[in-house]
């Protein structure tokens, strides 16, 4: 059976390894600008709202992707090869952090203790409009209404 004689020429295992590392080094890295156009998407409400399959999906590949790096060796992954490795890891890496720090600090509101569930009553409030006028929600029965409270926070 044939063996590589030239160096330079990678095997059939450092061949598979460099591929293993470029798909799983590619998904961490763009895991955030595939979760947010997905997330504002009506169709994809679920995708939002539980995103632990796919931060387990990235997680995987991050795992995947700094153990091809440290599997790297031989005389194919020159020190070059291997540092640009290296800076595509730690990429990946930093937008693996970027999206789990949105995705579980910033996307994720903790739920209202008193809100009311879907088709429940609406509990009775008192608001003032801007020219002074007070409103109670029971004294508005039979009228529509539309109310719009804007947060500053």
């Amino acid at each position: 059976m044939p063996t590589n004689v030239a160096t330079d020429t990678p095997t059939q295992k450092e061949r598979r390894l460099l591929g293993l590392w470029c798909i799983s080094t590619f998904f961490p890295a763009v895991g955030l600008f595939v979760y947010l156009p997905a997330s504002t998407n009506p169709e994809f409400e679920h995708f939002s709202e539980e995103p632990h399959g796919f931060t387990a999906f990235l997680t995987l590949c991050l795992i995947l992707s700094l153990g091809s790096l440290l599997k790297s060796k031989g005389p194919v992954f020159t020190d070059f090869l291997v540092r640009r490795m290296r800076v595509g890891s730690a990429t990946a890496t930093v937008f693996f952090v970027a999206y789990t720090s949105y995705v579980y600090s910033f996307s994720t509101l903790p739920p209202a203790p008193n809100a009311p569930e879907i088709g429940q009553i609406a509990p009775d409030f008192t608001v003032q409009d801007p020219e002074d006028r007070t409103w109670t929600l029971s004294e508005m029965t039979g009228d529509t209404l539309v109310f719009f409270y804007r947060g500053h926070w």
